[in-house]
């Protein structure tokens, strides 16, 4: 009797399933959606929730992947993975965690594909479905590989390096597309030509897509134009969201300089530093650098610099915290083992805007007194808290020049759509000019013409036009 008792008390306390016919389960989405996913490389995984909000449990009869085992979707419940799963009790007010991924293969087509799929579930007979949906791009994969001879990027599906590419001599199309996975740099020994235009840039990206990474820096690591690499050419081109954008030489390699030039290009939100030299040539002209949480442009070991039109703009990257001004230029470099002395031949910055967030976004450095008589900034804004009374290396230096220019939008909220760096109408930028260097570069960033509005230019790599 007692038994009988004790039986009856736990069996009547034991919550009922929950049979009706009508019962639904509900989802935190009834369509997952993946943004571009490169063909045999796979994505991150999405995740679904699965809600009981009923006050009793519920069996689900079936989750299963409609596409069943040819499916190029992947699913794992509770941490098990497969193409199907049966009778999964879900206590009340509980939920289900289904992480999905998909896997796409190559179509040789330059063209997104799009790849669906759906989730079925069967609870007491009644039927559900959530859409999988994801849009596929072929790409031209190297994995670690090393490149001899010149090669020649054309415009018809992107390219995609893992685990770094060595090149000797590359010229890159214009509209060519390459997306780098993290730490993966691209190395050229001998010479780098980019041919971007206004209209279909060379880019370069990270290879996470979705939205949360937009704008995150540290996503790939380095452009590495080799010492000795001559007549290296960049033109619009879009470098966005690595470790550093364009390292330029070496630091131990003081025998072998190399030459850039660069135009019509952005480098943007990179976790170190947009541009670094050791000792190189570099003439660059409506250049925006802009973001990153070390300096800005770091030209070190001497060398010989130009930059014309260009706008160096730092607020910094996010969840980072910035330590060191924008431009930092210097005769030499040291690192673990040796110091390494250049001869800083010339360092010549006009019609340029130098601004961050710091009150000194200037910074120098020199072993040798001789050289540090070699920089001058022309007609510029700088943001620089020391005295530049000497016209030696500061001439026509916008008054004011603390106080913000006023770009349109150059904030980092996570968006780089939301950057911009045109001027705004009040800018102290506007009409700040040298005639002669603007007549040398007669259009800006955007193929406006430097005197649309008149004479003189503006300042920085944007003309405003309005």
């Amino acid at each position: 009797m007692v038994l009988f008792i004790f039986i009856a008390f736990f069996s009547c306390n034991k919550e009922q399933i929950l049979t009706s016919h009508s019962v639904k389960l509900s989802f935190s989405s009834n369509t997952v959606l993946f943004d571009t996913v490169f063909t045999t490389i796979g994505t991150a995984n999405q995740i679904l929730m699965v809600y009981n909000n009923y006050s009793r449990p519920i069996v689900i009869s079936s989750i299963k992947l409609a596409g069943g085992a040819r499916s190029p979707y992947e699913i794992n419940v509770d941490g098990v993975s497969g193409t199907s799963f049966s009778d999964l009790e879900l206590m009340t007010k509980d939920s289900l965690y289904i992480f999905i991924a998909v896997k796409i293969n190559p179509t040789n087509s330059n063209s997104p594909l799009l790849v669906s799929d759906s989730l079925e579930f069967i609870t007491n007979g009644n039927n559900q479905n959530v859409k999988l949906i994801a849009f596929g791009q072929d790409v031209h994969l190297y994995n670690g590989a090393t490149l001899p001879g010149q090669i020649t990027w054309n415009y018809n599906k992107p390219y995609l390096i893992y685990n770094s590419l060595t090149v000797d001599d590359l010229t890159i199309k214009a509209g060519v597309k390459i997306y780098l996975h993290y730490n993966a740099n691209l190395i050229v020994n001998k010479h780098l030509s980019i041919q971007g235009s206004l209209d279909s840039l060379v880019s370069f990206y990270g290879d996470r897509l979705d939205n949360y990474y937009q704008g995150a820096p540290g996503q790939w690591g380095e452009i590495l134009i080799s010492a000795g690499c001559k007549n290296n050419y960049i033109d619009y081109a879009d470098i966005e969201n690595g470790v550093v954008g364009l390292e330029v030489g070496k630091s131990s390699s003081v025998n072998s300089n190399p030459d850039l030039f660069i135009k019509n290009t952005k480098v943007i939100n990179m976790a170190y530093s947009a541009l670094i030299s050791y000792g190189a040539v570099i003439k660059a002209e409506n250049c925006v650098f802009a973001n990153s949480n070390s300096y800005l442009v770091a030209l070190t070991r001497g060398g010989n610099y130009t930059f014309y039109h260009c706008t160096l703009a730092n607020s910094g990257v996010i969840s980072m915290t910035r330590l060191l001004p924008s431009l930092y230029i210097s005769d030499f470099i040291q690192d673990s083992s040796a110091e390494y002395v250049g001869n800083l031949k010339n360092f010549y910055m006009a019609n340029s805007i130098v601004y961050g967030s710091f009150s000194n976004e200037f910074g120098k450095a020199f072993s040798n007194l001789t050289n540090s008589l070699n920089y001058k900034f022309d007609h510029c804004i700088l943001r620089y808290s020391q005295d530049m009374s000497d016209t030696n290396h500061f001439k026509g230096i916008v008054p004011n020049s603390n106080n913000n220019p006023q770009f349109i939008s150059p904030f980092n909220t996570g968006s780089n759509q939301s950057l911009n760096f045109e001027l705004d109408s009040s800018s102290s930028a506007l009409k700040q000019g040298l005639i002669r260097i603007a007549d040398t570069v007669p259009v800006d960033i955007l193929n406006n013409s430097r005197f649309a509005n008149g004479y003189p230019p503006d300042l920085g790599a944007y003309e405003r036009t309005q």
